[in-house]
């Protein structure tokens, strides 16, 4: 009995009785209005990570960011969501948002391990500007916040979990390095849905062998 799984249960037990009206210290009146403030069964949050170019005072971005939880909240308002960025504070301070830092893969590992939905995008996040720089396939492991890997690999390890996985409103180009192209291949194929933003993106993705 001194484990607090024992201590608790009995709580429990306690609030129960004096909810029902069995115990001692709430009147029936008071009982019966903690019953109904009680009693509603809301479904379990949904969780929802989105990853992007959010968080570095980009206006295009910010108000991205806020049209795409604006627009999932009106639908469905039992969603919770974290950011994946690299600036994690601006998110917070200026968001009202939970943010993980995109570098700290241990975090962000532990926060993919309880999502259910996982959103790349929107913006333009897949070229090859910075593939190199990023170390190409490499940025999918390592603590890189930029490129094709970096800004994939949230919505991977929440896959690898069971969420399901969708890139939504991306931008993609330019796009000519064959290894980025293989990889942006290699990222799709983990998608539950893929979504882009103007025709020229859905072109680029169409001109990969194997899409």
């Amino acid at each position: 009995e001194h484990l607090y799984e024992h201590r608790w249960k009995s709580c429990f037990r306690y609030l129960k009785d004096e909810v029902e009206g069995h115990g001692k210290a709430l009147t029936t009146e008071r009982a019966k209005q903690i019953g109904i403030f009680l009693n509603p069964c809301k479904d379990r949050a949904i969780e929802v990570m989105l990853t992007g170019f959010y968080g570095h005072g980009n206006l295009g971005d910010e108000l991205i960011l806020k049209s795409i939880v604006k627009n999932i909240t009106s639908s469905k308002p039992n969603v919770n969501f974290t950011i994946a960025t690299s600036n994690p504070r601006h998110i917070e301070q200026s968001h009202g948002l939970p943010a993980v830092n995109l570098k700290d893969i241990d975090s962000s590992a532990r926060i993919a391990a309880n999502m259910d939905v996982s959103l790349l995008g929107g913006g333009g996040l897949w070229h090859d500007y910075t593939f190199d720089r990023a170390g190409g396939v490499r940025a999918l492991f390592d603590g890189a916040s930029i490129s094709i890997g970096g800004y994939a690999r949230p919505s991977v390890m929440a896959r690898g979990h069971g969420a399901s996985f969708h890139v939504f409103g991306l931008g993609v180009g330019p796009l000519t390095d064959l290894r980025a192209k293989a990889f942006v291949k290699f990222v799709a194929d983990q998608t539950d849905t893929i979504t882009v933003r103007d025709e020229e993106s859905a072109k680029i993705l169409r001109s990969i062998d194997g899409f």
